[in-house]
């Protein structure tokens, strides 16, 4: 019974999580309802950066530390192995919701274009590209470990999972992080940058390169010259920036 319970608890958190994701995604292009990115402001510059900053802080923090192997070790004391990775994706889920609902709005604009413009359009485009980026690459890995029903499924039908390999193929010949670049994409790209979209694409860049670092060095500790030997071969987020050398195809857990 205990194992069905694990799946059902996996199987709900993989919903929340996931729809929170795509709610964010969503609002990100100006598509999600009951919330909007760009409106009026409702308290000061000063107050609205703070509440913003504190949002991405604890967005950076839940993403980053709840993925290192020193939280994961103490965390399944708490909360069982099979459906650690999914309270992970449940809490992701769920803060993607929370800044959609609380970014606070700040007054001016960056650059507006009108709708139907060539450049509107080419803008939606990459954020359409970006969107596709994303969830192509998660499972150019595999989405299902990735978002926590793999791991519940495993324990479910009594079986372990097999040694986590680098898919070294298609967009992660391209840079080392997709996933990341997808995201990228996906908050630079818009018509209407308001300077309340620019802090959160802004912020958004610095988490995503703390995230980079923290996440290469246990890729490195875990694989060694393999990974330092990838690094030299593959971009590490912008494609093309990196000059790529020979090397053989390393095996890598994308975290």
């Amino acid at each position: 019974m205990k194992k069905y319970f694990y799946f059902l608890i996996s199987i709900v958190c993989y919903l929340i999580g996931t729809g929170g994701l795509f709610y964010f995604l969503a609002w990100l292009g100006d598509l999600a309802p009951f919330s909007e990115l760009n409106h009026a402001p409702t308290m000061s510059a000063g107050a609205a950066l703070a509440k913003n900053m504190g949002l991405m802080l604890l967005f950076g923090m839940q993403h980053t530390l709840m993925a290192r192997k020193s939280f994961k070790k103490r965390w399944q004391t708490v909360i069982p192995q099979p459906i650690e990775r999914s309270v992970y994706v449940l809490f992701s889920g769920l803060l993607c919701l929370l800044i959609a609902w609380q970014w606070a709005p700040l007054q001016g604009w960056v650059w507006h274009l009108e709708p139907g413009s060539v450049g509107s359009i080419i803008l939606m485009s990459v954020y359409a590209l970006g969107i596709v980026f994303l969830l192509a690459s998660s499972f150019l890995i595999n989405h299902f470990e990735l978002f926590g029903l793999q791991q519940s499924f495993l324990y479910l039908k009594n079986r372990k999972a097999a040694p986590p390999r680098f898919t070294d193929f298609a967009f992660y010949r391209m840079t080392r992080h997709p996933i990341y670049l997808g995201l990228l994409l996906i908050v630079w790209s818009t018509p209407d940058m308001s300077v309340t979209r620019l802090v959160l694409a802004v912020s958004m860049t610095v988490y995503i390169y703390i995230g980079i670092f923290f996440e290469e060095k246990d890729l490195v500790e875990q694989y060694g010259d393999e990974y330092r030997m990838y690094r030299r071969r593959v971009s590490k987020l912008i494609p093309g920036i990196t000059s790529r050398t020979a090397g053989k195809p390393v095996y890598q857990k994308q975290i």
